[in-house]
C-alpha cells in the first residue's frame, strides 16, 4: 500500500494561485488541489477546498484589484474607516468630516474600478462596473468582506446600500421616551431595500419626465414649423393666384 502524500506544501500559495487563475480556470485548479490534498491525507481540507465557490467575473476583478493593486485597496478600506467614523459622528451633531470622507472614499472607488475595467478588457472579460463598485464599498464595511478583500479571495458577492456603513453603530443617548425602539436587523435591511427601490423608481420617474418633456419640445418645434411652412404655401398660392388673374385681365 502507497504511502500518502506529504501534506500539500505552501497551501496559502496555492490558494493564492487558484484566486488569481482566470476564472475559466478556477473549477479545474480548485479540484486538483482538492485531490492533492485528500491524497495527502488532509481530508478536511481537501473538502473545505472542494466546497470554494467558483467567484463571478466581477469578483474576480476585485479580486485581481487587491492583487495587483494592493496600496490602492487599502487606501480604499483606510477610507471605509474614516467614513464610518464621519458618520457616527453625524449622528451625534458633528457633520463637518462627513462631505469630506465620502469624498475620498468614491473617488478611490471610482479609480478601483477603472483600472477593474481596465483588466477586464485586457483578460477579454466584461461586467457590471457597478457590480464592482458594490462589492468594493460592502467589503469595505465588513469585517469579514474587508479580511477576504485584502486576501484577494472573494467568491461571494457582497452588497451594502449607502445605509449600511451605519449598521450596528451604537445610537447616542439622549433620544425621548417616545422615541420607537431601533429597528432589528431584518427589518432595518427591508426598510433600505425598500428606501432603495424607490428611489430607484423616482430616478426612473424623473429621467422619463425629462424624455418625455424633450418629445413634447421636439413635437411643438415640429408643429411651429409645420405651421410656419403652411403659411409660406399659403401665401405662395395667393400671391400665384393674383399673378395668374392679372394675367388674364390684361
Amino acid at each position: 500500500m502507497p504511502k500518502p502524500l506529504a501534506v500539500v506544501p505552501a497551501l496559502e500559495a496555492e490558494l493564492d494561485e487558484l484566486y488569481a487563475a482566470p476564472p475559466e480556470n478556477f473549477i479545474r485548479t480548485r479540484n486538483d488541489l482538492a485531490q492533492r490534498l485528500k491524497q495527502a491525507g488532509q481530508v478536511d481540507v481537501a473538502a473545505r477546498v472542494k466546497q470554494l465557490r467558483k467567484p463571478t467575473v466581477p469578483l474576480w476583478a476585485v479580486n485581481q484589484l487587491a492583487r495587483r493593486h494592493r496600496d490602492e485597496v487599502r487606501a480604499l478600506l483606510d477610507a471605509g474607516d474614516r467614513l464610518r467614523a464621519a458618520q457616527q459622528a453625524a449622528l451625534r451633531g458633528e457633520a463637518e468630516e462627513l462631505r469630506t470622507a465620502t469624498a475620498d472614499e468614491r473617488k478611490l472607488l471610482r479609480s478601483l474600478t477603472q483600472r477593474g475595467q481596465e483588466l477586464l478588457r485586457e483578460t477579454g472579460h466584461s461586467a457590471d462596473p457597478k457590480r464592482i463598485v458594490g462589492t468594493l464599498r460592502a467589503a469595505a464595511v465588513d469585517p469579514a468582506g474587508r479580511e477576504l478583500l485584502e486576501q484577494g479571495r472573494l467568491s461571494e458577492d457582497l452588497e451594502a446600500s449607502g445605509f449600511d456603513a451605519f449598521a450596528g453603530m451604537e445610537i447616542p443617548s439622549g433620544s425621548k421616551p417616545e422615541d420607537k425602539a431601533p429597528k432589528r436587523p431584518a427589518t432595518q435591511r427591508r426598510r433600505q431595500e425598500r428606501l432603495r427601490k424607490l428611489r430607484e423608481n423616482v430616478t426612473k420617474a424623473k429621467k422619463d419626465a425629462a424624455k418625455a418633456e424633450r418629445a413634447a419640445a421636439r413635437a411643438e418645434a415640429s408643429l411651429a414649423e409645420a405651421r410656419q411652412n403652411a403659411v409660406r404655401t399659403n401665401e405662395a398660392l395667393h400671391h400665384a393666384q393674383t399673378e395668374l388673374e392679372d394675367a388674364e385681365a390684361e
